[in-house]
């Protein structure tokens, strides 16, 4: 019968590998060699990156999930409301050509401002500065107005400052509702009015809007208004092409109101002023 031999995988010269396996296993001792005199530092370096490694992964995770909880609040759109708009043409007001040749919007006083009470319906009265609105003083104002290139006009209370009317002399009384102030357009001569009684005042027409009686800066913080707010209701606007008297009454049933109205800086008046 055949006997069995193991396969060689080595070289005649090359000792067995179970012999020196079973060498090593019979000493008392290890034998350390170069290479694994080497491992520990290795294995140390290796350990180290490691960590740094995982550090790195960790702060690279937290953020990420940082961002991601961020990125789910949802950031409505800032409104815009009440920002002034800006000027397309900036510094072009400033330029003198510009200003000879530009007739810009006025603002005009008015002629005739004539006072009638309920209480005493027959009394007459004749144009004078004494401004008084109440339940039974309603005011009428006649405004001349010239050809001009802007199509609207309106009715606005022009009020100074508490400040700046100190620093002008001029003051007033109120109480009451004083953001209602109607001003109604009423059938009138187109001529000059000279005087006027409760019994003699003209006919309504129609309810041009209503003006509020504080300074400009109040009534935009207080009423939301923005800019543009002279061509919305509830604004008393007109058209003003023609050349011709305009009359208006001005009343307030809620409300007193009593002032002088004078041609002078800063104005503190009813006036009509025209849209640009």
């Amino acid at each position: 019968m055949a006997s069995y031999l193991p396969l060689q995988s080595q070289e005649p010269e090359t000792p067995d590998v179970d012999e020196t396996v079973k060498q090593s296993l019979l000493h008392s001792g290890f034998v350390v060699t170069e290479d694994d005199a080497a491992r520990p530092a290795a294995s140390k370096g290796r350990s180290l990156t490691e960590w740094v490694t995982l550090v790195l992964a960790m702060v690279m995770l937290t953020t990420s999930f940082a961002l991601y909880v961020d990125s789910t609040h949802v950031i409505e759109p800032r409104s815009a409301k009440g920002l002034r708009k800006p000027d397309p043409y900036p510094g072009l007001a400033d330029v003198p050509e510009f200003q000879k040749k530009r007739k810009g919007p006025m603002m005009y006083f008015p002629g005739p401002m004539i006072r009638t009470n309920k209480a005493t319906p027959d009394e007459e009265y004749t144009s004078s500065s004494h401004i008084v609105l109440s339940e039974n003083d309603h005011m009428f104002y006649q405004f001349r107005i010239k050809p001009n290139k802007f199509k609207w006009c309106y009715i606005d209370a022009v009020v100074p400052t508490p400040e700046r009317g100190a620093e002008a002399g001029k003051f007033y009384t109120g109480s009451g509702n004083l953001l209602n102030i109607q001003v109604w357009n009423v059938s009138y001569p187109q001529q000059r009015m000279d005087s006027l009684s409760w019994n003699t005042r003209p006919e309504r027409l129609e309810l041009l809007g209503i003006v509020a009686w504080m300074p400009e800066k109040e009534r935009m913080e207080k009423l939301d208004w923005e800019d543009g707010w002279q061509l919305k209701p509830q604004t008393p606007r007109f058209d003003c092409t023609e050349k011709k008297w305009f009359t208006f009454e001005v009343s307030c049933d809620n409300c007193t109101l009593e002032f002088e109205q004078i041609f002078s800086d800063p104005a503190m008046a009813f006036d009509l002023l025209q849209i640009a």
